[in-house]
């Protein structure tokens, strides 16, 4: 058989050998200056395996790092999940958890990234020389596993609606990472339009408060000119009101503000002709420099009277009203666009054409009559029998555009009996549309609703113990433990949360039972013995493979037996463990979040492990000149979204001195956060002094 026909182009495996090749160059890679002990991941890398690409990197400086590679981006979850079952962390320090932001300016993070995309790798580290050898042979053993494996499907099918509903469920529950790979599987499951994938992205970025990158996703001008839903317009103009307008109008610079609109970044299809009444603070904002820019002095006249009316006018700038109370009759009788402000051009929304609104993400009816919604439990009761108004309404109460009712604990009884007829469809479509805004009011309200609690934690959806099932556990542990409940109802939820403890609890989800634990210590307990034993069951699974939990969740279990009197469980001795413990250096760290006995936690943990780092803490709703002074003097941010508002994480995003000093814990509770801390602040390469 003859050589096949030159093309001119090389192939598939051509340029994978082309990437290998430059990846492990001696010349920018030192390990590539020892290639027989390159072999077996060379190989692995260059062959059709179902194994991610795993690759090692030495620097000139001694810094050692492992890209882990998923070959496609619908492998990166699969790729995560081989991570934490082969290496965790008994041989990494940080990088395993979740894709590293690739650096451009780096030649081979830009090479890695214009191959297998930025979201695609796992740059995994460790601190000392010793266990460069430990990571890499894990790394090799993962490897021959997986390539060994028979060929299987790493997550069962699962309906579109269930995992929308999840990814509702993991913002909620403060747990962001998890949130991208249900975002990850949507992708990839199909189902749903670019403009629809690009909302959610929009929601995602916009709870982690990160405007900036949200204001720069590619294609997002498109998804604006489909007349998206409510919400995403909401998160957008709140974005630009962070990133372009807030900052100027803080001067009171009217006229600047109404010119940053014009900058490049904004975009061009920006809704800037939605009616004021039906976006929060942020946006109004936004709105009214945008009415102000164009020279429409009516209709700034009338959309400030109409807040007014409504009883929003603290939404209302200074400065803009300023401006309408001097031009005073005049505006109020001009009709005609144009005045002696300043106009600008700005980046205004074209109406859609039909074609275009039909492909739309559900795109509200204006014309559509207002379901006479009074309440929660009206709201939860309309959204179970699927009434599309009461979607709307419950999207925009998410997204702040609409303030909600105030939490009747009278309606608790009311609420569980709607929750006890519902089956596994109604709960996901409660999670994917009303059970975020009903829940962050109930925290916010600090009123009590044990039934309703209680009839969530028992569903189906309360018995999952995935990552987003024990996310969302943590957060209704949080609101059932608050309400005090009586001795009985104690005794049964902690049975629940106990639930297969030993099938479930393991090093992967040491941080979600060690949350679990320290809320039982945060919160009141009826009965000493129950909560005892219920910490007994979260724990005791993990004392046997402790090797496996580092050396900050060692630190919080530990603290936790000792708290609780459960006498000596079997944790490695003191001396031990401080002796594999990171020596970090000085720092300012701020841990932001709504619980303020997580965040208590948290500090007093961290100040008795690592004196040497100052620790703040900071709960704002919105923003501040305090929360301001905070985040500008800290050099790491500790951000649990959990129930936070956009308002505050987004003034963060806005304010931190780099986006990359923000880290997000996978969960809501103080051991998440203070794990996270502290594989933040561990330096990068710590070499022992031996080497």
């Amino acid at each position: 058989m003859g050589e096949p026909p030159m093309t001119g182009q090389p192939t598939a495996q051509e340029r994978l050998h082309q990437f290998v090749d430059f990846f492990l160059d001696p010349t920018h890679n030192v390990a590539g200056r020892w290639p027989e002990t390159l072999t077996l991941l060379r190989d692995a890398a260059l062959g059709d395996g179902p194994a991610p690409i795993v690759l090692p990197r030495l620097t000139e400086d001694e810094k050692f790092r492992l890209y882990v590679i998923a070959r496609s981006p619908q492998n990166t979850t699969q790729v995560r999940d081989l991570l934490a079952a082969f290496v965790g962390a008994s041989f990494a320090a940080r990088g395993d958890t979740s894709p590293a932001r690739l650096d451009d300016r780096d030649p081979v993070d830009r090479r890695v990234s214009d191959k297998f995309g930025p979201n695609s790798t796992f740059i995994v580290r460790v601190d000392t020389t010793p266990a460069r050898k430990r990571l890499r042979e894990a790394a090799e053993l993962m490897i021959r596993a997986v390539n060994a494996a028979p060929h299987r499907d790493w997550t069962t099918p699962r309906s579109l609606s269930r995992l929308l509903a999840d990814f509702e469920a993991a913002l909620l529950g403060g747990s962001p990472q998890t949130a991208e790979a249900l975002l990850e599987q949507i992708a990839h499951r199909g189902g749903l339009s670019p403009a629809n994938l690009i909302g959610l992205r929009v929601k995602l970025l916009s709870v982690c408060g990160q405007d900036t990158d949200l204001l720069a996703l590619t294609g997002l001008d498109r998804a604006l000119l489909l007349d998206p839903p409510r919400e995403v317009k909401e998160h957008v103009l709140a974005a630009v009101y962070g990133v372009m307008v807030g900052p100027v109008l803080e001067s009171e610079d009217l006229a600047g503000a109404a010119r940053a609109l014009a900058d490049p970044r904004v975009p061009r299809n920006l809704p800037t002709a939605e009616d004021p009444l039906r976006h929060g603070d942020a946006a109004v904002a936004v709105l009214l420099v945008a009415l102000h820019g164009q020279g429409e002095t009516a209709r700034l006249a009338k959309a400030v009277r109409m807040l007014d009316t409504a009883g929003r006018g603290e939404a209302i700038p200074a400065v803009i009203r300023s401006v309408v109370d001097a031009q005073g009759a005049k505006i109020a009788e001009a009709s005609l666009p144009g005045s002696p402000t300043e106009r600008v051009e700005l980046n205004v929304q074209q109406a859609p054409s039909p074609a275009e609104k039909s492909g739309s993400q559900e795109s509200e009816e204006e014309s559509a009559p207002a379901l006479p919604l009074e309440s929660w439990a009206d709201l939860i009761e309309a959204v179970v029998e699927g009434e599309r108004a009461a979607y709307d309404r419950a999207r925009a109460v998410d997204a702040g555009s609409d303030e909600g009712w105030p939490v009747n604990a009278a309606d608790d009884v009311r609420i569980a009996g709607c929750l006890s007829t519902c089956g596994d469809e109604q709960y996901e479509r409660l999670w994917h549309i009303a059970f975020a805004p009903f829940l962050k009011g109930l925290l916010d309200s600090r009123e009590s609703m044990p039934k309703t609690m209680e009839q969530i934690i028992v569903s189906s959806a309360g018995h999952r113990r995935d990552p987003t099932g024990l996310t969302v556990l943590g957060l209704l542990l949080t609101l059932a433990l608050r309400s005090a409940p009586s001795a009985s109802e104690y005794r049964e939820l902690l049975e629940h949360v106990a639930l297969m403890a030993d099938q479930w609890v393991c090093p992967e989800t040491a941080e979600q039972a060690l949350d679990y634990v320290d809320l039982l210590l945060a919160y009141a307990s009826p009965d000493a013995d129950a909560r005892a034993e219920c910490a007994m069951e979260l724990l005791v699974p993990l004392v046997g493979r402790a090797v496996r939990l580092g050396p900050a969740l060692l630190d919080v279990a530990r603290s936790l037996t000792d708290e609780l009197e459960l006498g000596d469980l079997g944790w490695p001795a003191i001396d031990k463990q401080q002796s594999q413990k990171p020596a970090l250096s000085q720092a300012k760290a701020l841990i932001y979040g709504l619980d303020t006995k997580v965040l208590s936690r948290v500090k007093q943990l961290t100040e008795k492990q690592y004196p040497q780092v100052s620790v703040t803490t900071a709960s704002d709703k919105v923003g501040s000149s305090a929360l301001r002074q905070k985040v500008r003097g800290a050099d790491l941010i500790v951000m649990i979204t959990q129930c936070a508002t956009h308002a505050a994480t987004g003034f963060i995003g806005q304010h931190a001195k780099r986006g990359s000093d923000i880290v997000y814990p996978d969960g809501g509770g103080s051991a998440s956060a203070y794990r996270a801390l502290v594989r933040a602040l561990t330096p990068e390469q710590e070499e022992d002094a031996e080497a």
